[in-house]
């Protein structure tokens, strides 16, 4: 099975799955991030999956998230609350 990773705002980092096994609903994706999701495509054929009105809501600084929004896209944005990073063929 291919990789998926949620990077939450307290700095943890946790491997996660489908429910099914095969690939994640938008209502797993919107629970990972807590809402509605934004999606980016990064390298190595991963999707970015984020909080769409995280900064809206005030959601906290994400610093690993926004480490690797850097690396694929330089220093364009702060990243906010919880991030799914999951590998497109996980993504219906």
């Amino acid at each position: 099975m291919e990789k998926a990773t949620l990077y939450t705002i307290d700095s943890k980092i946790t491997d996660i799955v489908p429910a099914d096994g095969k690939q994640f609903t938008l209502k797993e994706l919107q629970g990972f991030v807590k809402g509605y999701i934004e999606i980016a495509y990064i390298q190595d054929d991963m999707i970015f999956v984020c909080n769409e009105e995280g900064k809206l809501e005030n959601l906290s600084v994400n610093f690993n998230a926004t480490a690797i929004w850097m690396i694929n896209f330089g220093p364009t944005d702060v990243i906010v609350g919880d991030v799914a990073i999951i590998h497109k063929s996980l993504m219906q």
